[in-house]
């Protein structure tokens, strides 16, 4: 006996093809993951520390910590800060992923305060860094005059 109306299987093959298509065109635009640079040279493993008990009070909390609001060290020397700490010169960011490992910091969201003409360097850091600990540190960096 026919029957009236839209049959249902045709309807969910049609709506299927029509998702599964734009999903396509969609992953297909974004941009590819970052890979290192197959030249680089290998990082050194972060020493290995005991954690030391601050205070004695119960509970204690041991678990992993994440840093929300991480400034790094600076790209350049700056003038009215002298003392101020360069990265890859003063500290490596070697050290910087080391001193969240021994912390527990198992993420962190770093600020850099960048000038527009150190913006090629600055990127090209923040590769390096993320490609040494990947999904460590979350880059935001402020492109200044």
């Amino acid at each position: 006996m026919p029957q009236k109306g839209f049959a249902i299987l045709p309807i969910i093959i049609v709506i299927a093809l029509v998702l599964g298509g734009g999903g396509f065109f969609f992953f297909r635009d974004q941009p590819p993951n970052f890979s290192p640079d197959k030249t680089a040279k290998k990082v050194e493993p972060c020493p290995a520390t005991t954690l030391q008990r601050a205070f004695n009070n119960t509970p204690y909390y041991s678990g992993p910590l994440i840093d929300d609001h991480f400034h790094m060290p600076q790209m350049f020397k700056v003038p009215e800060h002298p003392q101020a700490p360069v990265l890859d010169e003063d500290v490596s960011s070697h050290d910087v992923i080391c001193l969240f490992s021994k912390g527990r910091v198992v993420k962190a969201f770093a600020f850099y305060g960048i000038p527009m003409h150190l913006k090629d360097k600055a990127l090209k850091s923040a590769k390096a860094i993320e490609a040494q600990s990947p999904g460590t540190i979350i880059h935001f960096l402020e492109f200044v005059k």
